[in-house]
């Protein structure tokens, strides 16, 4: 699953939610928006004992998927803080609203702290169950990643494999689609005057290197290629033309007139 492998790499994100969940096609999920991320020894593991080199003082994120130890304890551990958001990410997803809702940040700190929410009742019991046990508000009861595949809301739920990370020896991979695609894109380099030998050369700048940059950019539009070649035929949607959008639940609209209208500019504040 995607977050129970960025924490084995040690990298806790810390602003998880809706606006950085990305779906790159029907069975590929990506997370965005890094800015907020560390890295921090030991986090694979679920213990309290992770030692002071796991626990965090920065306070960051978005308010609404703040977990309560972020408003009242002097220091936090991240994967806790990154569990208790996948929790709200759930509620939002299967009710279409956030759980903890407030006009200032001291109300929404008060409901959060005290547990405030409500599942409503066209929730299935085992998702209802599936929300509370995330959402506890003692951070080592929370479920793991593991605990949370294995629950009766996910039963039979086939998880897709993390998608291979970057290399940095360039043409080197356990796999070989992996393999193959690194190939392709060093010939797409090569097309663009990239050669291996300047490749190489900008190795060790990585992320400040424009060539380095590059490959990247280039493997993955090739991995996005073969991903929707894959996944594409799976499954055909169809959605009825009188049907639209509404808070992320689809819902008939009036019939629309052919007269072709203005779009409106929308300002977000």
């Amino acid at each position: 699953m995607l977050f129970n492998t960025q924490h084995q790499r040690g990298i806790i994100h810390r602003d998880l939610k809706a606006e950085n969940v990305l779906f790159a096609n029907l069975r590929s999920i990506k997370v965005a928006d890094f800015g907020f991320s560390t890295p921090v020894d030991g986090s694979d593991g679920y213990s309290a004992e992770f030692g002071p080199a796991a626990a965090l003082t920065t306070f960051c994120g978005s308010p609404p998927y703040a977990a309560p130890e972020l408003f009242c304890d002097d220091n936090y551990y991240g994967v806790f803080v990154d569990i208790w958001a996948l929790g709200i990410l759930l509620y939002f997803m299967v009710v279409g609203i956030l759980p903890f809702r407030a006009d200032t940040v001291g109300k929404l700190k008060k409901c959060i702290l005290g547990g405030s929410y409500s599942i409503p009742s066209f929730v299935s019991d085992s998702c209802s169950s599936l929300v509370r046990d995330i959402l506890h508000r003692v951070p080592t009861s929370r479920l793991t990643i593991n605990e949370m595949r294995s629950s009766a809301w996910l039963d039979g739920q086939d998880f897709p494999a993390a998608m291979e990370p970057f290399r940095s020896d360039f043409g080197c991979s356990s796999s070989s689609e992996a393999l193959e695609d690194q190939r392709v894109a060093l010939r797409e380099l090569a097309d663009l005057g990239i050669s291996m030998d300047l490749l190489t050369d900008s190795e060790n700048r990585q992320a400040r290197s424009n060539i380095v940059g590059t490959y990247r950019i280039v493997l993955h539009r090739i991995q996005k290629r073969r991903s929707d070649v894959d996944f594409a035929p799976r499954v055909s949607l169809s959605f009825d033309a009188s049907a639209r959008m509404q808070n992320g639940f689809m819902s008939r609209s009036a019939p629309q007139s052919s007269e072709k209208k203005q779009s409106k500019v929308c300002t977000i504040l």
